[in-house]
């Protein structure tokens, strides 16, 4: 809600899709330059096929060495050639967009030197932290109506369908993906935690059905509803959806002669299906698409998909640290569990000494959503609807056909089964960290 600041007048930025010209254009300033410019352009078009299937199957942090050595063969070196990005601290984001929009793609596998004007302190690194600091509160702040809160917390992002107020939002977006890409290049941690299906977007990998509790709990409620029930003379749907584009609703047809065809039970799960790729991806799709221009501009897609939507989160917004006290002292038990059950003995015990940081995250991702812990501790974990909802573990029967925990993220509660071993407890719920979209959802 509020009105949405105002975004300076934009200007079309390089496409990602110019490489080429970059190549013809720009005549080699050192030792280098054209020729990692040329490697880019091998791997971003797939002329030279990038083999990720060991690396993919890595640890995450040798993984992560694998894909910053990969990164290296592009980068500039700094006595052939380097960026000075001189900023204005009172027009932040004008300033930067602009310094950012003249530049190509290879510009970006330089170093750049930051600099903000008027004062004296020269980039020796804590600049350029700052400044990535400073950019992404901006982007990433609500009122500006690029971004807003995903449904499901008041911690990550999603696209503001209605970025449109915004005159020259798509340049913006685009903005966003190379302030991404250089953060990802440089390997500087951001914070800009942003929803599940748009990581999932970002590495072009497939969305499905329980993504949309991310963006629009109702929306999923409702699907899953008609999935699971008969809706003949109970539903009365086209395939069809109101969207408001420039301020005025418009009927929108999920695919042509959408407007006269009814929702049946033998077709209601291609509805579905549309219905649910409307939501995610069809309504921003431009701003998608920018995002990515930008992104794959500096960064290729076929590195990056080296990584999980799960890792890329982690490579992007760093390794949280999670204190296990806090996180224990503010956990709520229901079904059979207390505190002193011996499932809850061994689950903080295997969450405390067998589990890495990364798994500790993957776990809290797994549970509520995202790797993010509030500024207020666990105590200020809050559920999709706003409310605190501190982390529960709630007792499920154990039984070979459903060995695996199983989360509810919009309510940030783990169903922990019955397990008859720590042993048994350790495997499974190590599982469930590694293994993406292992069970989906459950549902209330």
């Amino acid at each position: 809600g509020g009105a949405a600041a105002s975004l300076p007048m934009a200007v079309q930025p390089q496409r990602s899709d110019s490489l080429t010209r970059v190549l013809r254009e720009t005549a080699p300033k050192g030792g280098g330059e054209e020729t990692t410019a040329r490697k880019f352009m091998d791997i971003s078009l797939q002329r030279e096929v990038i083999d990720i299937s060991h690396a993919s199957k890595l640890p995450f942090e040798e993984k992560k060495k694998w894909f910053y050595d990969k990164l290296d063969e592009f980068r500039v070196s700094w006595q052939a050639s380097w960026v000075n990005i001189d900023i204005e601290r009172q027009r932040l984001l004008p300033s930067s967009y602009n310094q950012f929009r003249h530049l190509r793609n290879h510009d970006f596998h330089k170093e750049f030197k930051f600099r903000f004007m008027g004062e004296p302190a020269q980039d020796a690194g804590g600049l350029t932290r700052e400044w990535f600091v400073l950019i992404c509160e901006t982007l990433f702040n609500p009122d500006l109506a690029l971004f807003c809160f995903s449904d499901v917390d008041n911690i990550t992002y999603q696209i503001n369908p209605h970025s449109w107020i915004n005159e020259g939002h798509l340049d913006y977006f685009f903005f966003v993906g190379r302030v991404i890409g250089k953060a990802i290049f440089e390997r500087q941690i951001i914070q800009c935690a942003l929803s599940r299906p748009l990581y999932k977007q970002l590495l072009n990998s497939r969305v499905e059905l329980e993504d949309i509790a991310f963006t629009d709990q109702q929306l999923y409620n409702s699907l899953i509803w008609m999935r699971d029930n008969k809706i003949e003379n109970i539903l009365f749907e086209t395939f069809t959806v109101e969207q408001e584009v420039f301020g005025e609703m418009k009927v929108m047809e999920l695919k042509p002669g959408g407007k006269d065809i009814e929702v049946t039970d033998d077709n209601k799960e291609e509805f579905m299906q549309l219905r649910m790729m409307f939501k995610i991806r069809e309504s921003i799709r431009d701003q998608i698409q920018r995002i990515c221009d930008g992104l794959y501009g500096v960064v290729p897609l076929p590195l990056l998909k080296v990584f999980d939507f799960q890792e890329l989160e982690l490579l992007i917004n760093g390794m949280p640290h999670i204190d296990i006290d806090d996180w224990k002292a503010n956990t709520d038990y229901q079904g059979v569990y207390t505190k002193k059950s011996i499932q809850i003995l061994w689950f903080w015990d295997v969450v405390g000494r067998e589990f890495s940081e990364e798994e500790r995250a993957r776990l809290l991702q797994f549970s509520t959503g995202t790797s993010r812990v509030p500024a207020g501790g666990f105590k200020a974990l809050e559920s999709n609807r706003g409310q605190t909802a501190k982390f529960t573990v709630m007792s499920v029967e154990w039984t070979d056909a459903a060995p695996y925990p199983r989360a509810h993220t919009c309510f940030n509660r783990l169903d922990l089964p019955r397990y008859r071993s720590r042993h048994e407890l350790l495997k499974y719920l190590k599982a469930s960290t590694q293994m993406e979209n292992l069970i989906g959802f459950g549902l209330e």
